[in-house]
């Protein structure tokens, strides 16, 4: 019976990618690139992006390559916790996902000009640095003080889900420059294990503020922080 069930479900996708691709290649379809660069939630980043597109509607699938914000963790005032101090400590963590959709409004009276609405997900793993409370001492009135201290904690996921307006404007035949904002939350998980940057003392445990979800934490995208603001250029081929 198992074997049946995985062999139905392998046909299944294997009708489902060959649909796919059978779509994507109709002559229908126009095909598209994007490079932009953003000020995304956990980190800047560049994106390369391959976008097809029919009629109105736009898929996105990009390679999202994390910058690292060394002076925005030094000088933020934010008293965000996770707001953009994304650290690449590997080469690997340097790439992410980035995949969407984008629905165009095409009009008549302005055919060098396109707005349109979008929604976004991004996937990065990165390590985290912050400041956090470190207990110090209660005095005798009862009144406990803490002190800030700089952390860097192991990598973990950051999921980012944003929605958003954007528009295009025509450069030439095939050059479109891309502009858009987005606004959502982001959803992090990561290890609670790291070091104190000052001491070299290891921390260990969760540092969610949730007790149900144990390194686990969320944040709005946009609310608490800038928005997420992307801007690039969009070259489409020559339809066949």
């Amino acid at each position: 019976m198992k074997l049946i069930i995985v062999s139905f479900l392998f046909c299944l996708f294997c009708s489902l990618n060959t649909y796919a691709i059978d779509t994507l290649t109709n002559t229908n379809w126009r095909h598209s690139v994007n490079f932009s660069f953003a000020v995304a939630h956990i980190s800047q980043n560049f994106t390369f992006a391959y976008m097809p597109y029919y009629k109105n509607h736009s898929l996105r699938l990009g390679l999202r390559i994390n910058v690292s914000n060394y002076d925005y963790y030094m000088n933020s005032a934010s008293n965000t916790v996770y707001y953009q101090r994304g650290f690449a400590k590997t080469f690997g963590q340097k790439f992410g996902l980035n995949v969407g959709y984008q629905y165009n409004f095409k009009l008549k009276k302005m055919p060098h000009f396109m707005p349109y609405i979008f929604y976004d997900f991004e996937a990065a793993k990165l390590a985290l640095r912050t400041k956090i409370f470190e207990y110090v001492a209660a005095d005798s009135l009862g009144f406990e003080y803490y002190s800030k201290n700089p952390a860097e904690f192991e990598a973990g996921w950051s999921y980012l889900n944003t929605i958003g307006f954007g528009t295009k404007w025509v450069i030439t035949k095939n050059i479109n420059f891309d502009v858009c904002v987005g606004f959502g939350f982001a959803i992090q998980k990561f290890s609670g294990k790291g070091i104190y940057l000052n001491t070299g003392t290891i921390i260990s445990g969760s540092i969610s503020y949730n007790p149900f979800l144990q390194n686990f934490d969320w944040e709005m995208v946009g609310l608490d922080g800038l928005p997420m603001i992307r801007v690039g250029l969009t070259y489409t081929f020559a339809k066949k």
